[in-house]
């Protein structure tokens, strides 16, 4: 999905079974590597978007705070309401500001009603086009400007 919005995708994670080329076969790189590692960072530094799709928080964490170090438009973080609320009270508790907290778009994604990977995959990924045109994800129907 995300090749067809024209994105480059870079799968960063540590651990090498979920790292590899058969679990994301479209991803156009594969960096078996902690987020906070140099090689990492230098990508999303690069990066456009950043989403934190790991559900462990001895990733999570390390990844929202180089994420949140980067001039990204958009960093993510899949969770529930519970999820994101611990997420933040840690990074909050490290001394992160509300001002770096309120960058992360979650629960990440639009509310589509996504039940499969891949609606969750589209909904995600609507949010970060949205977020990076300035917009709002709202049915065009509803909308009275213009589309482009």
């Amino acid at each position: 999905i995300a090749h067809a919005a024209d994105f480059v995708v870079t799968v960063v994670d540590p651990r090498p079974p979920f790292a590899a080329r058969a679990r994301h076969p479209n991803a156009d790189e594969i960096l078996v590597a902690w987020p906070d590692d140099p090689a990492a960072l230098a990508r999303m530094n690069e990066a456009q978007a950043i989403a934190v799709l790991s559900h462990d928080v001895k990733l999570d964490l390390p990844a929202l705070r180089a994420a949140l170090r980067t001039r990204a438009a958009y960093v993510g973080l899949l969770g529930n309401r519970r999820v994101q609320r611990a997420r933040r009270d840690a990074l909050r508790a490290e001394g992160l500001t509300e001002e770096e907290l309120a960058r992360i778009y979650g629960p990440t994604g639009l509310d589509l009603g996504a039940t499969t990977d891949g609606q969750t995959a589209l909904s995600i990924l609507a949010e970060i086009v949205a977020a990076a045109r300035g917009r709002s994800g709202a049915s065009l129907r509803e909308s009275g400007g213009p589309i482009h």
